[in-house]
């Protein structure tokens, strides 16, 4: 079961990283005049999963690691602060993506209150770690798995209900940095909430995932989603109807969303479990999501320190887009490939040069 439960994880994420760096080549590149079309409004929708999926799998995937040494983060241990290093990496790669100017000494004199602005907007990798930050910090002081369960619940009914008021509380205070956490309406593509919502339904289905020691999980998950889905739409489409815009509309529509997530979730989860043998690639892009999110959009939007490929080839039609995309996702698998080569040759490569600097005999290798 553990083989096939690492296996699924890894594919989960390799297909949202993969829809990811779709999505981001074609919002970059295609030319205007394709975006007006049926075709392209439908998937626009599709590609609004994407965030959802990947902040699922990461509440799933992070329950289940953090459950195997569930009391070692109830104090200050190694583990913990391994995760806080983590929290940390995550802001600055966050925050580097965003940075205003080439040199960092100008952040002293020329920084503005619009590149302020602009700098301070959260995207997934901020949000992220601050769900991270906010989870560890609930495992922390409640200590029980069924207290922190609760904690879920209370955040993925909160942040689903209650976004569009919380938004509007924090809209008021602009100089606040964390305030640019807690509300879209200051130009955050990725605020807390209501997003920490999927990542908290993705521990709650791990939660019951490690209750069933996995036993029919997909099909179990399947029985759930496809009734939330459609009650999700029928009830979405009735608002319509009625013209109901209050906060159960919104709430509706991310739980639709949701069900749809929990519905590829569970179909992947099927299709890996019938594999025959596992396919090193996928895992590695499954390992390697952070790498492969960063280094795509350095190359597809630039940075501080570059300029994006649309800047070189300006906008191109579909065919040639999808083409610009397969490329772009094959060059950074093959940074990650390159990269965990070395990490994996590391002490081979140490040991190698340590004994050649030395004078030692060089071992040989059959």
């Amino acid at each position: 079961m553990d083989r096939k439960r690492l296996i699924f994880l890894d594919i989960e994420r390799a297909y949202a990283c993969l829809v990811m760096v779709f999505g981001h080549t074609f919002d970059s590149i295609l030319h205007e005049s394709y975006r007006s079309n049926v075709l392209f409004q439908n998937y626009q929708f599709f590609r609004g999963l994407t965030a959802p999926t990947f902040l699922f799998i990461s509440g799933f995937a992070f329950f289940y690691a953090t459950n195997l040494k569930w009391e070692k983060f109830h104090t200050l241990s190694s583990n913990l602060y391994k995760r806080i290093r983590r929290i940390i990496y995550l802001l600055i790669i966050g925050y580097l993506l965003h940075f205003p100017f080439k040199n960092p000494l100008k952040i002293f004199s020329s920084l503005n209150f619009e590149r302020f602005h602009s700098w301070m907007n959260t995207d997934i990798l901020q949000c992220i770690a601050a769900i991270l930050f906010i989870m560890h910090t609930a495992i922390f002081l409640l200590k029980k798995r069924k207290y922190f369960l609760r904690f879920n619940f209370l955040l993925l009914f909160t942040s689903f209900l209650l976004y569009k008021q919380i938004w509007f509380l924090f809209f008021k205070y602009p100089n606040f940095p964390l305030s640019y956490y807690f509300s879209s309406y200051l130009g955050s593509i990725f605020p807390i909430i209501p997003w920490i919502g999927f990542f908290s339904l993705g521990i709650i289905f791990s939660y019951y995932y490690t209750k069933t020691k996995g036993k029919n999980w997909e099909r179990n998950f399947l029985r759930i989603a496809i009734p939330s889905f459609l009650i999700s739409f029928t009830t979405s489409l009735y608002f319509k109807n009625i013209e109901y815009n209050g906060p159960l509309s919104g709430a509706i529509y991310l739980f639709m969303k949701w069900s749809l997530v929990l519905m590829i979730f569970s179909i992947i989860g099927i299709a890996v479990k019938n594999l025959k043998k596992s396919y090193k690639l996928i895992i590695t892009a499954g390992n390697e999501t952070l790498t492969i999110y960063w280094l795509h959009l350095v190359i597809v939007y630039g940075s501080a320190w570059n300029r994006g490929l649309y800047h070189y080839i300006g906008k191109k039609n579909p065919l040639e887009t999808l083409a610009i995309f397969f490329l772009v996702f094959i060059f950074s698998l093959s940074i990650v490939v390159l990269k965990n080569l070395l990490k994996s040759n590391f002490k081979k490569i140490k040991t190698w040069s340590t004994n050649y600097i030395s004078g030692k005999r060089i071992p040989e290798t059959k």
